[in-house]
């Protein structure tokens, strides 16, 4: 039989900053032009705006939050009666929610539906949950 999937939503779904730092030529020797980086926490990302808004040479900073959905512990087999999905083709649907979305794997072996995150205390509950069915193009980004 296959390991339940045990993983919360907020440990699948991540969130990175990408930020740009525009620079004007000051005569001493900064370079004119943006200065790229990317970081993975609101820490992080208070530590270079404030670092950075001293600086008189840097004349703005820009800053965009972009959500990545961890797909390296989505289930290989289902929980129920531990066929593989890749044997058996598993329809994959996108539930979306206010955590961020769950995949919906449904084994067409013996019927079973599981959530990949789980569904978690933070989870919008429905009686009939609005499931979509997406091909995997359309799935958010992983990393």
């Amino acid at each position: 039989m296959a390991r339940a999937v045990k993983m919360s939503p907020n440990e699948v779904w991540r969130y990175r900053w990408d930020i740009a730092l525009v620079r004007s030529g000051d005569g001493n020797g900064l370079l004119q032009g943006e200065l790229r980086m990317t970081v993975d926490t609101v820490e992080e990302l208070s530590e270079i705006i404030l670092r950075y808004s001293y600086n008189p040479g840097v004349v703005a900073v820009h800053f965009e939050r972009r959500i990545e959905f961890d797909v390296s512990h989505v289930p290989d087999a289902c929980h129920n009666c531990g066929e593989s999905y890749s044997v058996s083709s598993a329809s994959r649907r996108w539930h979306e929610c206010e955590c961020g979305g769950h995949l919906l794997l449904g084994c067409t072996a013996c019927g079973f539906d599981q959530y990949y995150p789980r569904i978690g205390q933070e989870c919008v509950r429905e009686r009939s949950p609005h499931v979509r069915r997406h091909r995997v193009s359309q799935l958010p980004a992983v990393c």
